[in-house]
């Protein structure tokens, strides 16, 4: 199985990540109404957070036709006396304009004429005199409001059968023509001819196209096909500040840099200028809900009283009035970042506010430094004074200094874009390298970069920047490449299960595969451990005369079970050679027992050899007996091979030794023949004979070799005990030179007979080796030790 370092570069996960930045890319073109609407709700959170600083010498004040007024003067719509009677006390105090949220469409029925015809309506034969005397009540309040800077107000709408609103401002603009880019409607409800006529302006009071929503922009501008209508707001501060016309600065007009004519930039009303959107549009920054407006908030039951409130006479005195209801029954309540439902009224009076705060803002600032340029040629008292002015302007600069328009900036969609692609880079990179970790704390510092930053925007300057498509630019290229890392690593799990179910036990596959480069990687590991190696007696003339197919139907009717039984004792498979089996254990995954889980899987062949040969007579294959060596040493362990091809194996002195072992048990006439470290690692678990100290081919130094004769239980076994002592004795004399009492000892070995274990082979090589040395005698440095010459 081949793996990739953590240093190389990998194509896929990194044109993923570009892939995830491009659609973040695009859903920021399309901006579609849910990423939208998360956006619009980080802004209501930042206003709530930190609402409008009131400046409270911005002269609006908002007078309510609330509950206690109605309450006071009746249900609504009230007589138009009544409207005329407010309209006059208001201008009295001293108003600078007064701006109506209602529309008066149609004629008031409590009007003397319209009293009588509704009378005649119903009861054609009554007597109803009218006293000439009794003037219209349309007519008193169009008079009341000719003597008053009034704006009337309008609704604007769909409708093609409906009229087209009257213009009192008038609209210049320099650069382009502005109307384009101005939101369009085909009609409006209007008011009666003649209250249009007498009023000073005329606004429209639609907040937005859909009052559900919560209001968070407004149209300073619109228009009915050709005609501009400014919104409520901008017309009250027109008549209020005595301006003649409003002038609109389209972008090809505003010295921008690359700037077109497709928008607006910015509007002038009288001394004041308003930056807005492209469509002329104006966030509301608001200060707060309608309890914090309190303040600036005056009852029409108070004006209308017989006796005005001196503190409600002194809040009127100078300023531009609303009229509006928050009656709820009046259906004029908005939602508003602040609350579910305020009135409408107060969305115009906040929108005043801001352009008065800011042109007061300015003023200060251009007053302040106008005296201080003044200064330096003023003496005596004149200097004093303009010191304390300036002293007093500072203050108020400080106590002002927060913003009160808030905008999206220009330039901040190239923000966003260039902050995506910037991001979606790197993150394309890190995981691209494998970094997924570092990836994930970039992603992290990135998001809490984007948020705070979106932040202090609106904070410090009043930007409205959305963290929603830098934060997804942020997380999207992280997290697609994070789940296609969990399904590349999903995949390799697959992969190094497929590779290795035939080798290992399932558990030690799980280990494996949630860590491969671990076990997988070049390098490895060094550790000791416990091998085996099986082999076929005389495999070649059994199979010489079977077909190809045959043969290998053979080979797996018997490495199948003997594979079972590693596995099933938590063993490692190797390799398979033809008919040999290469087996390990203590690797991949640690044991403390692996001599005794490999003896035992030695020792359990014996039993899966019986059934294989029961299932050959079956098949008509003949009976075969199979060696097994077994050894215990320090190896190299890990993914062996080229870079295209990787085998998990081992290597090591101990490995050749254990090949060796079971070459051996041919020359013993022996099943099974194990190492001296795994017989000292097993003796308590196993009945061992040691046979004989022999230094096999290709190692000078000799090795105790042992074999398995039985399990724990047949360590109290008198015939195994006897065989054992004999075999031990046999061996003792023979190193001794005792030709006649290793002899001896020998023969009585071979009367005793285990299930598990004959020693007729092994007394047949000693008693050979007897004669020979009885006619040979070995040299005077000989130790018994017996060197083989064959593998």
């Amino acid at each position: 199985m081949s793996h990739r370092r953590r240093t190389d570069f990998r194509w896929a996960p990194f044109l993923y990540g570009l892939i995830a930045t491009a659609m973040i890319l695009g859903l920021q073109v399309w901006n579609p109404t849910g990423l939208r609407a998360i956006n619009e709700a980080a802004f209501d959170q930042y206003q709530r957070l930190k609402p409008r600083q009131v400046d409270p010498s911005a002269p609006v004040l908002v007078v309510d036709l609330d509950v206690r007024s109605l309450q006071a003067l009746g249900q609504w719509p009230w007589p138009r006396t009544e409207m005329a009677e407010l309209t006059r006390r208001l201008t009295q105090l001293g108003a600078i304009s007064i701006a109506y949220d209602v529309v008066f469409a149609e004629p008031d029925r409590t009007s003397p004429a319209r009293v009588v015809e509704s009378w005649r309506k119903y009861d054609p034969n009554a007597e109803a005199r009218l006293d000439q005397t009794l003037r219209d009540h349309d007519a008193v309040f169009g008079a009341a409001i000719a003597e008053s800077p009034v704006v009337l107000g309008v609704v604007l709408n769909n409708d093609p059968s409906g009229s087209r609103p009257p213009t009192r401002a008038g609209i210049s603009w320099s650069g382009s023509d502005p109307r384009p880019a101005i939101p369009a409607f085909a009609s409006a409800n209007v008011n009666l001819p003649i209250l249009s006529h007498s009023a000073s302006g005329v606004g429209n009071f639609s907040l937005g196209t859909e009052r559900a929503d919560v209001i968070r922009r407004v149209p300073l501008l619109t228009r009915v096909e050709e005609q501009i209508v400014p919104t409520l707001a901008l017309e009250a501060i027109r008549v209020g500040f005595q301006a003649g016309s409003i002038l609109v600065k389209s972008n090809d007009a505003s010295g921008e840099l690359g700037a077109t004519g497709a928008g607006i930039a910015s509007m002038r009303v009288g001394p004041m200028e308003i930056p807005v959107e492209a469509d002329g549009g104006l966030y509301v920054y608001y200060s707060g809900n309608s309890v914090e407006r309190k303040e600036r908030v005056v009852s029409a039951a108070d004006i209308l009283a017989d006796e005005i409130p001196e503190e409600v006479a002194a809040k009127v005195a100078g300023k531009v009035i609303f009229i509006g209801t928050s009656a709820p029954g009046l259906l004029d309540l908005v939602a508003t970042p602040f609350e579910p439902a305020a009135a409408g009224v107060n969305v115009h009076a906040e929108l005043a506010e801001q352009i008065i705060s800011e042109f007061f803002r300015t003023d200060r600032i251009a007053w302040r430094d106008e005296l201080a340029e003044a200064l330096p040629q003023l003496a005596g008292e004149e200097a004093e004074a303009a010191r304390a002015k300036i002293a007093e302007l500072d203050a108020e600069i400080e106590r002002f200094s927060e913003p009160v328009f808030i905008s999206q900036p220009d330039w901040g969609t190239g923000a966003e874009r260039l902050f995506i692609l910037l991001m979606g880079a790197i993150a394309s990179l890190l995981l691209a390298y494998n970094r997924t970790a570092l990836a994930g704390v970039a992603a992290a510092f990135g998001a809490v970069g984007v948020v705070s930053a979106s932040w202090f925007a609106f904070d410090l300057s009043g930007f409205l920047l959305g963290p929603v498509y830098p934060a997804l630019g942020v997380f999207l290229p992280w997290g697609t490449l994070t789940v296609y890392n969990y399904v590349r690593a999903d995949r390799d799990k697959r992969a190094v299960k497929n590779q290795f179910a035939h080798f290992m036990s399932p558990d030690v596959i799980d280990e494996i595969a949630e860590d491969p480069e671990r076990y997988l990687t070049p390098g490895g590991d060094q550790r000791d451990l416990s091998i085996m190696f099986c082999d076929v007696r005389k495999f070649s003339t059994i199979t010489e005369k079977m077909t190809p197919q045959e043969t290998i139907l053979f080979i797996n009717e018997f490495l199948t079970p003997l594979t079972d039984v590693i596995i099933r004792n938590s063993g490692t498979i190797d390799k398979y050679m033809g008919d040999a089996i290469m087996a390990f254990w203590n690797a991949p995954r640690k044991s403390p027992l692996h001599m005794e889980q490999a003896t035992l899987a030695l020792f359990q062949f014996k039993d899966a050899l019986v059934e294989i040969n029961k299932r050959f007579v079956t098949l008509g294959f003949p009976e075969i007996d199979i060696g097994v060596g077994v050894n215990t040493g320090p190896c190299a362990v890990g993914a062996m091979g080229s870079k295209m091809r990787l085998d998990y194996s081992c290597i090591g002195d101990a490995v050749n030794l254990a090949s060796r072992l079971e070459g051996i048990t041919k020359q013993y006439g022996l099943w099974n023949c194990i190492g001296n470290n795994t017989a000292k690692g097993v003796a308590h678990a196993f009945a061992l004979i040691e046979i004989d100290a022999v230094a096999v081919k290709g190692r000078s130094r000799p090795e105790t070799i042992w074999t398995v004769a039985g399990e724990a239980d047949l360590l109290g076994d008198p015939t195994y005990l006897a065989l054992r002592d004999a075999v031990a004795e046999g061996m003792a004399a023979y190193k001794a030179q005792d030709w006649d009492r290793a002899e001896a000892a020998y023969r009585r070995a071979a009367t005793y007979e285990l299930d598990a274990y004959s020693p007729a082979g092994l007394v047949e090589v000693f008693l050979e080796r007897i004669a020979e040395y009885r006619r040979s005698p070995p040299p005077a440095d000989w130790d018994g030790v017996y060197v083989a010459t064959a593998k």
